[in-house]
């Protein structure tokens, strides 16, 4: 009567259409028992579109067998089943399995298990003994029982699997291991899996979960994720993206002359793009280095850097400049007088310096701009030059001076 059951439903895909094993179950156990010169035999199985209640496209019906001999079957709803099927929703449910031995004597379950998802821990409970087997790596379990003893002596934990993910890196936050763990307890106490990430740069991040946990790693490439819980092992590789954040370091605060040269090398890494600013305004975008003079004063120098996925850093230093004897101003005062508008640089002369040189440099030191004064006021246009700060410098037989201007168009 038994194998009549099993069969009833085998008989459900029969015909025309052969179904493969994944087309109607994804996890599957077969349970037997031995004993007194006798076997039987129930299966437990998952699919996506089995579901909680009996349904005869994916149960049977469990019969007694002879007298004398083992009956071996699982539960729903208080029913004994030969074939269960279970919704993979449903894994993490405890499972009763029951046994009626027929007869007094020693009997042994046998636990053969397939295709369950990493990381699926699978213990039997004898809630007689209070015993809990590891069926991973003890799958058979001998015990003694008589025929008058309660039926429904044990049952099957089986939790879902594990499933581990990566999130990439952006430039405000990190990459990430998403590692998504069923929280359990086993004979009383919590499940708590052990963990390490590495990578093959040697870098190492290790820890424990009892639960669903993200882990920040920071780091690009292939990432190696391993999890252990006793004999239960997951491994998986996750690839991530790290946005990269430009690193920079800066010399030590510069303390110059006025109209000394100096130099600022920047140490820059992940930087596709470095800028240097003074006082705010942008004075070069051409490498990390920079070069200039500048007239008395304390100056903000901010060098700041883009890396080719957008990420932008920066850091400061000061360079306090001394009057020095180097400062040149040779002229009475209101002989000269500089304005910038943004997008001119006026020169106001005194008549005795109408015919004045008058030129621009960079910060960089690169003439921009030398013309002759045509009387007491003279424009220059800053239409071609980019933001930034010029020194603009005022010459004749009888001297010269300079002036910083700012131009902002």
């Amino acid at each position: 009567m038994k194998k009549l059951a099993i069969l009833s439903i085998a008989t459900l895909f029969a015909g025309s259409t052969v179904f493969a094993q994944s087309e109607w179950y994804s996890h599957k156990m077969d349970v037997s028992v031995q004993g007194n010169g006798y076997a039987d035999l129930t299966t437990l199985y998952y699919s996506d579109d089995a579901t909680a209640a009996f349904d005869a496209l994916y149960d049977a019906y469990k019969f007694p067998s002879a007298p004398g001999q083992p009956t071996l079957y699982t539960e729903i709803y208080d029913v004994m089943q030969s074939l269960n099927g279970r919704n993979v929703s449903q894994l993490g449910q405890t499972i009763p399995l029951g046994l009626v031995p027929g007869a007094n004597g020693v009997f042994t379950l046998a636990f053969d298990h397939e295709s369950f998802p990493a990381g699926s821990i699978m213990f039997l409970e004898d809630k007689v003994s209070n015993e809990w087997t590891d069926l991973n790596s003890t799958p058979n379990y001998t015990f003694s029982m008589n025929a008058g003893d309660n039926p429904d002596r044990f049952l099957i934990h089986v939790t879902p699997g594990i499933t581990v993910s990566g999130t990439d890196g952006d430039c405000s936050s990190s990459s990430m291991i998403s590692m998504d763990i069923p929280s359990y307890i086993v004979n009383g106490q919590q499940v708590t899996w052990d963990y390490s990430i590495s990578n093959d740069n040697g870098q190492v991040v290790s820890g424990s979960s009892t639960a669903s946990t993200d882990v920040t790693v920071g780091l690009d490439g292939a990432q190696n994720v391993t999890l252990q819980f006793l004999d239960y092992s997951v491994n998986a590789t996750i690839n991530l993206n790290q946005a990269a954040t430009p690193s920079i370091i800066l010399p030590a605060d510069l303390e110059v002359e006025a109209g000394e040269s100096f130099t600022i090398d920047a140490d820059v890494t992940e930087g596709d793009i470095i800028e240097f600013y003074i006082d705010g305004q942008l004075v070069s975008s051409n490498g990390a280095s920079f070069s200039g003079s500048l007239e008395a004063g304390d100056y903000a120098v901010e060098v700041r850097a883009i890396s080719a996925e957008g990420c932008e850093s920066s850091e400061t230093m000061t360079i306090k400049v001394n009057e020095g004897v180097t400062s040149i101003n040779d002229f009475a005062t209101g002989e000269v007088s500089i304005f910038s508008n943004g997008s001119n640089v006026e020169v106001r002369l005194s008549e005795t310096l109408a015919d004045a040189n008058i030129a621009m440099y960079s910060m960089t030191g690169q003439m921009v701009a030398n013309e002759t004064a045509a009387g007491s006021v003279h424009t220059l246009s800053t239409k071609s030059l980019n933001n930034g700060i010029y020194i603009v410098v005022v010459s004749n037989n009888d001297g010269m001076m300079s002036q910083q201007v700012a131009i902002a168009k």
